[in-house]
């Protein structure tokens, strides 16, 4: 295998979609280590779009990160306790008065990140009206005390029995702060997320569109664009056309992409692989620097680049994979796109540029398709697993109910949203451009 650094915590991603949507909280088992070795160059105009990053709180230098290119940055994270407590808030109180000076100066909200990932304590809290209420002051005070400006809520492997405490949650807590976004599945397997009451409540739900393969099942495309053979239908179009058909609306959708790969040890570069153990991950920085080593495959139905090193299988985003999602995003006319996670990048201003350009920041060039590689700085990989399950499963029914209506089956009848030609032109030209 290419050679791993082990590195531990926690972090926002979705795993190979599967029953289990912890999508972050394997992320806070382990992450690879981001090292911003160099400022950005400062963008010369604000997104049209929202552009949401997660900060967490291991990466170097979160200081350094390109404010000018995000709307929102949200730091990750504190917990609660049974009775609601905030917990684990360390980091953000050694580093919030800095933070939202230094985000705000650039016009970019701050939110803080919630995570909640075990059931005893969903149940204990979200149950609880006094609990919930605790919850909901304390973190009302973490934010305001420090003139930041919301809270992202990360509750991820939820009972569908919580779906209305949720909802409640959300709405308690947006009476109290300015913003509310929820870290959402890719795909809700037991009908936990309530999307329209979701999206009617808070001001976004941040999409985890990512770990269709984890670290944990079999070698393949991370964040698929599109589906089918030899891949399952999942994916991030079938994705947004989930939550449009249940009920989410454009303007609160934003579509998250992951800026990191695994490695899985595998018999052969027969695609779909097999695996022979846990896949490591690496950020997209230290992906890109790796496979540079070998030679560089593109797989033309997810537009995911990977490479085959004689014993495993690298799957990651590359700059120009990241920008063929974003322009599908952007063009989809939705609230905007975001990233799991921030400094896993590498701090490449060449990257920010392109993300400027698809997003609306770039006042003096309009989107083009001429945005280079960057292998950026070296970096190093590590194993975030994640947390959701295999793509491969067979899509389950569930409870969700809206307006009297049962939720069942794959959801896929709901059509996708019009792409605009001015997207749809860099989107085409790139896609050519990686496939001949």
């Amino acid at each position: 295998m290419i050679g791993t650094l082990i590195i531990s915590s926690a972090m926002a991603l979705p795993v190979s979609i599967s029953e289990a949507d912890t999508t972050h909280f394997l992320h806070t088992q382990s992450q690879p280590v981001a090292d911003i070795r160099h400022r950005p160059s400062p963008s010369p105009g604000t997104p049209d779009v929202t552009v949401y990053g997660y900060i967490p709180y291991w990466i170097s230098n979160p200081l350094s990160v390109d404010f000018d290119s995000l709307t929102h940055a949200a730091w990750f994270s504190v917990g609660l306790d049974s009775e609601g407590n905030v917990t684990g808030a360390e980091s953000w109180n050694s580093i919030a008065n800095d933070l939202v000076a230094t985000a705000h100066a650039s016009n970019t909200k701050v939110h803080l990140t919630l995570t909640v990932f075990d059931d005893a304590t969903q149940v204990s809290v979200l149950a609880n009206p006094e609990a919930r209420a605790r919850a909901v002051t304390q973190l009302a005070a973490q934010v305001n005390d420090y003139g930041a400006d919301g809270v992202n809520i990360d509750i991820e492997g939820m009972s569908a029995s919580l779906k209305a405490e949720l909802v409640d949650f959300t709405a308690e807590l947006k009476e109290v702060v300015d913003e509310v976004y929820l870290a959402t599945p890719a795909v809700d397997w037991s009908g936990a997320y309530d999307y329209d009451q979701l999206s009617y409540i808070s001001d976004g739900l941040f999409i985890m569109a990512y770990d269709y393969h984890w670290s944990g099942g079999s070698p393949g495309p991370v964040g698929p664009l599109t589906g089918g053979g030899p891949w399952s239908d999942y994916a991030m179009d079938w994705t947004l056309n989930d939550y449009r058909t249940w009920g989410a609306t454009d303007d609160k959708i934003v579509v998250g992409v992951p800026l990191y790969g695994f490695e899985w040890p595998s018999s052969s570069d027969v695609v779909p692989g097999d695996s022979l153990g846990s896949g490591d991950a690496y950020s997209m920085v230290s992906a890109v620097s790796a496979a540079a080593a070998y030679a560089p495959r593109y797989d033309t139905t997810t537009d995911t680049p990977w490479v085959w090193t004689g014993s495993s299988q690298l799957w990651y985003d590359d700059p120009d994979s990241i920008e063929i999602k974003l322009s599908w995003a952007v063009g989809e006319g939705v609230q905007g796109v975001g990233f799991w996670a921030i400094g896993y990048d590498g701090g490449d201003p060449e990257f920010w540029s392109m993300v400027d350009s698809v997003t609306g920041a770039d006042l003096d060039d309009p989107p083009d398709d001429t945005t280079e590689d960057t292998g950026g700085d070296t970096g190093t990989g590590g194993d975030i697993d994640t947390g959701q399950g295999p793509a491969e499963a067979e899509y389950r029914e569930r409870d969700h109910e809206r307006d009297g209506e049962a939720k069942g089956g794959c959801g896929c009848s709901g059509q996708p949203g019009p792409m605009s030609p001015w997207a749809m032109i860099p989107l085409l030209a790139l896609m050519y451009r990686r496939r001949s």
